[in-house]
């Protein structure tokens, strides 16, 4: 077997971290883009201000943001210390878990405002 083989086949959990990690990243910036249109929606059928809408949305993509990149770069830490401690199946799960929830929540804020 080649150095470059052997190196691969050493190093596949490690290649399965970041495969899972680019995933959760992607699938984890679904909120940042999605997000702040069903929250304007939600304090519409609350009848909020119009002015008040408008600046929570503007800057509901920064608060979304900073939550998307802290949570991309714990991800990041949380596999591939898992990968070290032989533990990345259970990491995985628990990645999947917490995204899994995250789109539950987007999912009813979107489709809250239609049973207010």
């Amino acid at each position: 077997m080649s150095t470059i083989a052997n190196w691969l086949v050493q190093n596949r959990a490690y290649f399965a971290a970041y495969a899972v990690w680019v995933l959760a990243a992607t699938v984890g910036a679904l909120p940042l883009l999605f997000g702040p249109a069903p929250l304007a929606g939600l304090m519409e059928a609350l009848d909020i201000n119009y002015w008040i809408i408008s600046a929570v949305q503007r800057f509901s993509y920064v608060f979304l943001g900073l939550g998307w990149l802290i949570g991309v770069l714990y991800a990041e830490h949380y596999l591939r210390n898992s990968v070290a401690r032989h533990r990345l199946g259970r990491a995985v799960v628990r990645v999947g878990l917490t995204l899994g929830v995250i789109l539950i929540l987007l999912v009813l804020l979107t489709f809250l405002p239609v049973f207010l």
